[in-house]
């Protein structure tokens, strides 16, 4: 597996991206964890002052819609922090978590055909993602889940679980919605398994 993540590694570096998961990181020893930790409390800090800012901005703006998304997902962030106890939160977990609702929530209104209420859930969207890593792009995406699946012994469509986990470790953190993680591994392994039938 470590030829293949150091090319993942490699690969999100050249992106720029803020993030490298401890487990594929070159570097060994406590430094390295108190690194990650640093770069991952640096980065938590950050979206929270941003989200801060941007409420601020967008109350003297008047913006009823966007003021309503920012203190939403500010008041997820500080209960989370209060019900913590003391435990690290990472807000990128959070929106994340609140795009997701408002995904499915999209989804279903327009399967409903209420396109009206879907295009508020996906201006909502738009909004937090602000506040978020770059996202991957569908191919980026499709090629971080077959590398992590072509790595794994997949038996069953029951081992998709364990792609989803290797997709979440190695992309940065909030680059890839809840939504489209699950169904990039379900495709992966489904391609996995076909394959080995097929030989």
């Amino acid at each position: 597996m470590l030829h293949t993540t150091v090319k993942l590694r490699s690969f999100f570096l050249a992106r720029r991206a803020v993030y490298v998961p401890r487990m594929y990181s070159t570097s060994t020893g406590s430094q390295n964890a108190s690194t990650n930790d640093s770069e991952s409390a640096d980065a938590s800090s950050s979206i929270v002052q941003r989200l801060k800012s941007s409420l601020k901005d967008s109350m003297k703006a008047g913006n009823k819609p966007r003021t309503l998304v920012l203190k939403s997902v500010l008041s997820e962030i500080t209960y989370s922090t209060k019900a913590s106890t003391g435990k690290p939160i990472y807000p990128h977990n959070i929106l994340s978590k609140a795009i997701q609702k408002r995904e499915v929530a999209s989804e279903e209104y327009r399967k409903g055909g209420r396109s009206d209420l879907s295009e508020i859930e996906d201006a909502e969207i738009a909004i937090i993602q602000e506040f978020l890593p770059k996202q991957l792009s569908d191919e980026e995406l499709e090629n971080v889940a077959m590398a992590v699946a072509g790595d794994l012994n997949l038996n069953s469509m029951k081992d998709v679980g364990q792609v989803i986990n290797g997709i979440a470790k190695t992309v940065p953190p909030g680059s890839v919605s809840h939504v489209r993680l699950p169904q990039a591994a379900l495709r992966a392994v489904t391609a996995k398994l076909k394959a080995r039938k097929e030989v």
